[in-house]
């Protein structure tokens, strides 16, 4: 059981640091830098996670 969930929170910081970085959170007052995401997510990602969903709307697309 412990596998499963820790595959899903692999997962889901992998994932987090793809999207993170094709977003411009420069304004963002928690995590304004990708790297910051990821190490939020892989130490507390309880709690990271479900704030991640919520503020990557508000956190436009970057240029390209």
């Amino acid at each position: 059981m412990w596998v499963a969930i820790l595959l899903v929170q692999v997962a889901t910081v992998v994932w987090i640091g793809i999207d993170a970085s094709r977003r411009d959170f420069s304004n963002d007052g928690f995590a304004n830098k990708t790297w910051k995401w990821v190490v939020g997510a892989l130490v507390f990602w309880i709690l990271v996670a479900p704030l991640y969903l919520i503020r990557r709307n508000r956190a436009p697309l970057k240029a390209q």
